[in-house]
């Protein structure tokens, strides 16, 4: 038996010689390999916002929308309230004389809304209190509208995002 097969066999997953090896393997040749895992687990993304918290002013279910005041708030964050205009937010738009707070909350909001789950999780357990993870699946909006606009190409995402910030104007 090698060095690696009997870390393998001790789930020794401290060992980086056989983290490297089991970070190689597909999801199935692990299984194979070490076993099923010992329990899932499935890690949200804490939007920062809840059911409880209302709805804020900004808010909006169009995902363009979001993306499109939430660049203007990041330009705003980054390069200070008054340079308005960067690569990402070229000229000034709808949301340029709202407060940030006003937008971050409605983007805050929109995550939680999307109902994203940031990674699904298999866990083994190890020798010595080590553990094992491997990211099993799903990740992303759950929420129809997200999810379709998670999927569109990136050509059309942005085509969506600039019909938002048109629409902005007024």
């Amino acid at each position: 038996m090698s060095r690696l097969e009997d870390l393998m066999d001790r789930r020794s997953f401290r060992d980086p010689k056989l983290r490297a090896v089991l970070d190689e393997m597909t999801l199935l040749e692990l299984t194979v390999a070490v076993g099923e895992a010992d329990y899932k687990m499935t890690i949200y993304e804490d939007a920062g916002w809840s059911a409880g918290d209302g709805r804020p002013a900004y808010a909006n279910e169009d995902p363009a929308v979001i993306v499109a005041l939430s660049r203007c708030a990041v330009n705003r964050i980054r390069f200070g309230p008054d340079d308005l205009t960067s690569w990402a937010h070229p000229e000034p738009c709808g949301w340029c004389d709202v407060p940030i707070e006003a937008l971050l909350a409605a983007a805050r909001w929109s995550i939680w809304a999307s109902r994203s789950i940031t990674v699904d999780v298999d866990v083994w357990t190890g020798a010595n209190g080590s553990s094992y993870e491997r990211d099993s699946g799903t990740s992303g909006p759950q929420a129809p509208t997200y999810r379709d606009f998670d999927r569109l190409s990136a050509h059309d995402q942005a085509a969506h995002v600039e019909e938002a910030v048109v629409a902005s104007r007024g």
